[in-house]
């Protein structure tokens, strides 16, 4: 039976590492041929906290779309597990990535960016609803 999860949070500046990875076709073609869209090259970053850190925490326990990691140019890189979800009616997903620093922010992707797209800037509060 589907079910939603929702995560209401702030927007954040990251790191600059989701444009480095989506940019590797490795991982963008995986991203395009799991979710059914071509990757903007880049992460919406929103911070949660309270209950909405324990929803993305109850999330992170589903089974969600497996992205493999790979080596390029020798260096190793992990993989990711992705779900489905809408931003405002937009097709995006949650990324959760086995190699990162991040445990309060959840990293969105798209196929359009969605910061410009939905005018957003740092200080905007957002709400994304995963279907599992």
């Amino acid at each position: 039976m589907e079910h939603e999860i929702a995560i209401r949070g702030e927007i954040v500046t990251g790191l600059g590492k989701g444009r480095i990875f989506l940019s590797m076709e490795h991982y963008r073609r995986q991203f395009a041929d799991a979710l059914g869209f071509d990757p903007y090259p880049g992460t919406l970053n929103v911070k949660v906290e309270g209950e909405d850190l324990i929803s993305f925490e109850n999330l992170k326990r589903e089974e969600g779309l497996r992205i493999e990691g790979g080596t390029v140019n020798g260096k190793r890189y992990g993989g990711a597990v992705a779900y489905r979800c809408k931003v405002i009616g937009i097709a995006a997903a949650i990324v959760v990535p086995e190699m990162s620093s991040h445990k309060d922010v959840v990293e969105v992707i798209s196929g359009c960016g969605l910061r410009k797209s939905l005018k957003l800037r740092d200080g905007s509060i957002l709400r994304i609803t995963a279907s599992l």
